[in-house]
């Protein structure tokens, strides 16, 4: 599967923290479309900053689920690069990957309406900002649940640098991110960021002859970002990225039988014991 779009991440890291001095550390959201402190923001907001997302290894939006407390994120039968994000119980209303979900995602301010791959992983985040409750007046339509802001770290203009991470963990895991910034002129200045993750078959056997290889998974992503400064108050921003993941996911089994295929679907959304 292939996905191109832009990839967005806004978090700051929404628990007391404090600076080497005592005093509260500063974090800065974007959460009412300006920069602002977050202690001064009365919205109910999560935020997960970029030191907050490597240490958690967040790449990707389903890897914040387990950070945002009352936020649930399911992925599809079968393709677990279209997700069911949820926040305080809102969910879709359908299990088909064209209807708009009720929450906002936006990715660098773009949003992503859609289930189809919302799973994009991002080598370069900055921040990830979860808003709870409805959110429609700054986030606009189908924000019912909430916002979710995903923003990316921005080119820097003033020096060279680069990033280079390799992660390796049992099952075959291997992750590498890869990022370099330029800047080509004093008012210009190009990034370019690469992730690659993989595993095995996380000890799942196929037994079917030349069968496919269940829980494998590959990806590559990378994107390019470039920054013009045109005068001291105007900054134009350029982002494109694209995704492609190769998996294939093992297939979902029920464990304990129901009453029928009619009340499969009701129950398995209210009775754990229905999910694999």
């Amino acid at each position: 599967m292939a996905v191109s779009g832009l990839l967005m991440t806004s978090m700051a890291v929404a628990h007391v923290a404090y600076a080497a001095d005592g005093q509260l550390e500063e974090v800065i959201v974007t959460a009412q479309k300006r920069a602002e402190n977050l202690q001064d923001v009365p919205i109910s907001v999560q935020a997960l900053n970029s030191k907050a997302l490597e240490k958690a290894g967040i790449i990707s939006l389903s890897d914040i689920k387990a950070n945002v407390p009352g936020m649930t994120i399911d992925s599809y039968p079968g393709s677990s690069e279209m997700l069911y994000p949820s926040i305080r119980g809102i969910v879709p209303n359908s299990i088909q990957t064209s209807v708009p979900i009720p929450m906002a995602i936006h990715l660098d301010g773009v949003a992503l309406t859609q289930l189809a791959g919302l799973n994009l992983a991002g080598a370069d985040l900055e921040r990830i900002e979860v808003l709870k409750g409805p959110q429609g007046v700054l986030a606009g339509r189908n924000a019912t649940g909430g916002a979710i802001n995903i923003v990316t770290v921005r080119p820097d203009l003033g020096q060279f640098s680069f990033k280079q991470q390799l992660t390796f963990a049992e099952r075959g895991q291997l992750l590498s991110k890869t990022v370099v910034n330029v800047p080509l002129t004093e008012n210009f200045a190009a990034k370019v960021s690469y992730l690659h993750s993989e595993r095995d078959n996380m000890g799942i056997k196929n037994s079917a002859p030349n069968g496919p290889k269940l829980g494998e998974k590959k990806s590559d992503s990378w994107r390019l970002d470039m920054r013009w400064k045109a005068s001291n108050t105007v900054m134009v921003d350029y982002g494109y990225d694209r995704s492609e993941t190769e998996s294939i996911d093992v297939p979902q089994q029920c464990m304990i039988p129901f009453m029928g295929s009619a009340t499969m679907g009701f129950l398995a959304t209210v009775d754990p014991r229905f999910r694999e």
